[in-house]
């Protein structure tokens, strides 16, 4: 898990091949290699196919796939277009 810095702002971001060996960890329900369900702060996430995941948190469900990053910071966890991200931070270690 990498995080990231934009002027004075750090964000932890996860990519969904990412996501994928982290739910592999959190889990020994694995289906054609990937995680089935898992949870991953605070959320149930269930696999609704090989490109998508769904998180659900009480009201909020989030679709997660390939063309977005999982980003977690003070405002919680939420969903953003990858390159967009990408181009707007960079990585620190």
């Amino acid at each position: 898990m990498a995080k990231y810095v934009k002027i004075n702002s750090t964000k932890e971001a996860v990519t969904f091949k990412e996501f994928v060996v982290i739910g592999k960890v959190l889990t020994t329900n694995i289906v054609n290699n990937m995680p089935w369900n898992f949870n991953y702060k605070g959320f149930t996430v269930t696999q609704e196919s090989d490109i998508k995941y769904l998180l659900v948190k009480g009201d909020i469900t989030i679709e997660f796939t390939p063309e977005l990053v999982l980003v977690t910071d003070e405002q919680g966890t939420y969903p953003l277009v990858k390159d967009m991200f990408l181009n707007s931070y960079e990585e620190i270690n």
